[in-house]
């Protein structure tokens, strides 16, 4: 192995550093006491000084101006980070003020010089932002506001004429091609034209009951890495959800039939978000442990994800009245609606907010990703703890990577979560 590759991939607060050269000081700290008729000072030991690391980077090519800018928001962004240093390793330190340079010599190059210090630990305890209740409190809300604009709805489609049979034929070839919802409401109801009637017999009772369909969809996944899988899927499963039900509320000419199909549906997107924001409030917002702990990357994937899909549907609240299907109802039970629409849309928004920044607190205590290649053929186990001293992350990295024997780790670049 030649000495090139035995340096890491330098990086701060997850922006990698493309360096041309680097530098350090290590030392005492002395404080040097000079007395009258003296020729030798006596010094002070102070105890150890501040290591700082100094990095020449380049910021070059087509998109030189864009990588300089990124850098640049990442340097002057609040608060400590993790800076991966080519020959050191991990560390948390902060940034000094960065220094850059342009010459038209160059021809399209920036050097920056950038200048990180260690950071110590805290003195003092800093207080966390309660964000679970906000995100219970926010889905407590929605919920009531969907269950009356819900059960309103479905009294004024239905209109007491509907039979389930009609409605069940409808909603039967949308609910199959979900993944996990068909055997979730077998395993429930019993089947498809059971929640139909039950549904339309108590719309309320039927949310109810169509929560613990996604409830058991979770079951298979434990732990909190597990968690944020199911909590992608979950996100698809709104998306699928939201536009089967826009899809048939979308038909000018629809009979009651499709109107209370495309309102069950609509029940179900409303019990799948309940889930899934109940389910991803219990992730911790504080390191509880070292070998289940979510990754970052999965995290900020999952919150965009459940994000986009919530501002979808507070969309399609406000719109809920204008949809052909409903809109071509009475002006009198069009106007019923559109407060309690209204009022869901506004639920759906606080929501989001409260899920995303719930979810960016679980972020910053989640673990990261790091690509590595090893030397030799490893076990995970052994190769996880050489890399991260914690062998509880082998699993993670078995699975993340595709790897198909734990014992027998190849050589190629692999993407490793440490902490």
């Amino acid at each position: 192995m030649d000495w090139k590759s035995r340096l890491r991939d330098a990086s701060f607060k997850g922006h990698p550093i493309k360096w041309l050269s680097q530098e350090g000081q290590a030392g005492r700290r002395l404080a040097e006491h000079e007395f009258p008729q003296r020729d030798r000072p006596w010094v002070e030991d102070m105890g150890r000084m501040v290591r700082p690391f100094t990095f020449t980077a380049v910021c070059s090519g087509d998109g030189w101006l864009e990588e300089l800018n990124q850098l640049l928001a990442v340097i002057e962004s609040p608060g400590s980070g993790e800076l991966v240093h080519p020959l050191f390793g991990r560390m948390t330190v902060s940034a000094r003020p960065a220094r850059w340079a342009m010459s038209l010599d160059a021809g399209g190059r920036v050097d920056v010089q950038l200048e990180f210090v260690e950071t110590g630990d805290l003195l003092f305890p800093v207080p966390l932002k309660e964000t679970v209740s906000q995100v219970r409190a926010a889905r407590a809300e929605l919920l009531g506001h969907s269950q009356s604009l819900l059960e309103k709805a479905m009294g004024f489609v239905s209109d007491g004429r509907v039979k389930a049979d009609a409605v069940m034929g409808l909603v039967d070839g949308h609910v199959r091609s979900v993944v996990g919802v068909a055997d979730g409401i077998r395993s429930v109801f019993g089947g498809v034209q059971q929640m139909v009637a039950e549904v339309l017999s108590s719309p309320v009772t039927g949310i109810a009951k169509l929560l613990r369909v996604f409830e058991l969809s979770r079951q298979q996944f434990q732990g909190q890495s597990d968690l944020t899988k199911w909590g992608a899927r979950q996100a698809q499963v709104i998306r699928q959800l939201r536009s089967r039900s826009s899809a048939v509320l979308g038909r000018s000419n629809q009979s009651s039939a499709g109107r209370v199909a495309g309102v069950l549906l609509k029940t179900m997107t409303v019990a799948a978000t309940m889930s899934a924001a109940d389910a991803l409030s219990e992730l911790p917002a504080r390191r509880v442990g070292r070998g289940d702990a979510p990754v970052a990357e999965d995290i900020r994937a999952v919150r965009n994800a459940m994000q986009a899909a919530l501002w979808d549907m507070a969309s399609d609240e406000t719109r809920f009245c204008a949809t052909p299907a409903i809109g071509a109802l009475p002006l009198s039970t069009v106007s019923a609606l559109q407060p309690l629409s209204h009022a869901a849309g506004q639920s759906y928004l606080e929501l989001a907010r409260a899920l995303g920044a719930h979810l960016a607190a679980v972020e910053s205590v989640s673990l990261r990703l790091e690509t590595i290649t090893p030397a030799t053929v490893l076990p995970a186990l052994v190769l996880a703890y050489q890399e991260h001293g914690n062998a509880m992350l082998a699993d993670e990295m078995v699975s993340r990577n595709a790897i198909r024997h734990p014992l027998f780790v190849p050589i190629q670049p692999l993407q490793v979560a440490h902490e």
